[in-house]
This record gives C-alpha cells, structure tokens and sequence, in this order.
C-alpha cells in the first residue's frame, strides 16, 4: 500500500493567507458600518385617527386655537350737516313758477288810495271797461282765467295801457283747484303760463277764487299760502265789494254798494267781476271813479311792492 503525502506547496498557502486577510477586513468594516433603520410607509388614515391610535388619550394636550388679533375699525366722525343750497331737493315739478317777492317786504301803505280789482275775465265786456278806465285816466289790476285767441289779444291791451295782469287760476273750478296742492299748483301754472305765452308778462300777483279762506279750502288754505308765498308770489283779497258775485245787478245798487262799504277806509282794494253777466260794469265803475275822486282818492294798481288786505286766519 502506498502512502500519500501531504501537499503543503507555497501557492496554497499564498491562497489561504488571502483568504484569511478577506475574511478579517469584512469583520472590521462592519463595525463602522451605522445600522439602518426601519423606513415607515406613508400613513393613508386622517392625521386625527392616527393620533389617537398612536397615543393614549390620557396623555394627549389639546391643541390651543388661536384667536386672531381683530383690526382695529377706525372712528368716522359725524358729518356736519350741508347747508341748505348744498342739499339734494327733490326737483320742483314747476321750476319757473316764482314770483320776485319770497319776502313778503311791501312799500309802506298810500293814504287815501283805490286800487280797482276786476275777476274772471276777460270777458265780453272787457274791451268797454277798458275805454271806461282810459276815458277816466285810471289804472287798474286784472285778474285774470282761461286761454283764447281773444282773451290773448284783450291781455295785450291790459298791459299797453298800463295795468296789472294778475292770476286768478286757469279753471276756476273749486273742487278741482281745492282738492290738493298739487291740483291748485297745475291748474296755477296753466293760466301762468297763458299769460306769459300770450304776452311775454310773468305775473307776480294773484287771487284765490273765493278768496283765501273760503268754505273749499278750509283744510287746505294755510298749505297754499304757505306755498305759493314761499315761491315769492303775493296774493290780495279785498275789503269793498260791488256784490254783483252775490247777486246785485243794477248799475246803481253796486255803486251804493261799493260807496256805502269804502265808508272810512282809507286803503281800499275793491272787488268787481269782468263778466257778461255783468254787462253794466263801465257804468258802474266810471260813477265809482268819480264819486272817489271827488272825496279826495287817488287810483292806483297793484303790483307784488303793494302792502295786501288778507281775510284773517289762524297761521
């Protein structure tokens, strides 16, 4: 039997001795080597769920909420109040409808003067009463309604003779013109406007029919004065009348009438109407001028400077 020796060649003992300088190098490096740790995977639930799972109860504080700092609003002082012509007014339906007197400020009162006043007109009768005042040099003050070609032509010779035309409403209907202010303005505005068209006149005078304080407009009269002298117009009742409007007719009976009443006074603003139911006034009233004349009155017109009789009332 033949015996076999063991191979100890430098070659295998170059191999071992690097495997053995192999195996102590990776034993050293993995010391220095930092362990690694586990990576979490995304959490998918509501942080809130997560939380409370995550963490007892008990141990969890509450999340303080916090309160916003509000902004401080800064203080708007009050505004002054704006004067009047700086104020927003509601617009005037009738921006041309004023007279040239909102102060009523009146010239001091004539002694011994007769202003002749006639209503209604013009009329059929219109054209003698002129050649009556012109026969007897005597200005007067119409008052005057409605619009007509020939009314239109009678107003012209009002004026080139030297008397007064005055408002006295468009209709002269009381139940219309004293139902409200603004009935009375309209129907107002109307005749003003005749006139002004007709004439190039704008009236600054005028007459409540029936007056100022009539059995029609007892609810209403201290509005319309109000209002139309705020607008600067100036109205006149009287204080003698003929009465031909309560039914004295005759010629001569008026003038006693109007005699008999201007007794005393010595400013006198005398009513008479221009109608054709009135067909003797030139009569009547050329008697009157000269009875008057005679007592020492002078005739004048009016106009918005002319101090006017008013029918009492309570303001």
């Amino acid at each position: 039997m033949q015996n076999h020796k063991k191979n100890n060649s430098p070659g295998s003992l170059l191999i071992g001795g690097i495997l053995i300088l192999c195996i102590c190098f990776l034993v050293t490096m993995e010391a220095f080597i930092p362990e690694k740790k586990p990576v979490k995977m995304p959490v998918s639930e509501p942080v809130d769920i997560v939380v409370a799972e995550a963490v007892p109860t008990a141990t969890v504080s509450p999340i303080p909420t916090l309160t916003p700092t509000p902004t401080p609003v800064p203080i708007v002082p009050t505004p002054e109040p704006k004067p009047l012509s700086e104020t927003v007014m509601p617009s005037d339906p009738y921006p041309e409808l004023y007279g040239d007197n909102p102060g009523q400020i009146f010239l001091p009162p004539e002694e011994k003067t007769v202003y002749l006043t006639f209503d209604d007109g013009p009329s059929a009768v219109t054209e003698s009463l002129l050649d009556a005042l012109y026969q007897e040099q005597v200005p007067a003050t119409f008052f005057v309604m409605g619009d007509t070609p020939q009314k239109r032509e009678i107003l012209k010779r009002i004026l080139a003779e030297g008397h007064t035309i005055g408002v006295h409403t468009y209709t002269h209907d009381y139940h219309y013109l004293y139902w409200n202010k603004d009935a009375f303005l309209a129907d107002f505005c109307r005749q003003y406007y005749a006139v002004w068209d007709a004439t190039g006149y704008r009236p600054r005078i005028f007459r409540f029919p029936g007056g100022s304080v009539n059995s029609y407009n007892t609810h209403l009269y201290r509005e319309l004065i109000a209002e139309m002298e705020g607008r600067g117009f100036v109205y006149y009742d009287w204080n003698v009348t003929s009465e031909d409007a309560a039914g004295v007719e005759h010629p001569e009976e008026q003038l006693q009438e109007l005699l008999g009443q201007s007794q005393n006074k010595s400013r006198i603003i005398a009513l008479l109407h221009d109608t054709k139911k009135n067909p003797h006034i030139a009569t009547t009233v050329t008697e009157y001028i000269r009875f008057m004349k005679e007592a020492g009155y002078q005739f004048k017109r009016l106009d918005s400077s002319v101090e006017p009789k008013h029918f009492p009332y309570f303001k």
